[in-house]
């Protein structure tokens, strides 16, 4: 019984260390870094503009792009 109990509190602590360690190494940029650490690739996400076109991410920053007007 006292073997099961010890059991499960390491493999809590554990559990709790590694979702520590993937938050805090999980960023939040939608930069791709490059093979060369300079300049990276956008992720690839699309945002729904209001006349019901997607936009993707582009530039250096990783934005999205303009929606495209209607007159």
């Amino acid at each position: 019984m006292k073997k099961n109990i010890i059991i499960i509190i390491l493999l809590v602590i554990i559990l709790v260390i590694g979702y520590l360690y993937w938050t805090k190494n999980n960023t939040q940029s939608p930069m791709i870094p490059g093979r060369d650490g300079g300049s990276g690739l956008c992720t690839r996400e699309a945002k729904l503009c209001p006349d019901g076109s997607y936009v993707e991410r582009t530039g250096p920053n990783c934005e999205f792009a303009d929606c495209p007007t209607t007159n």
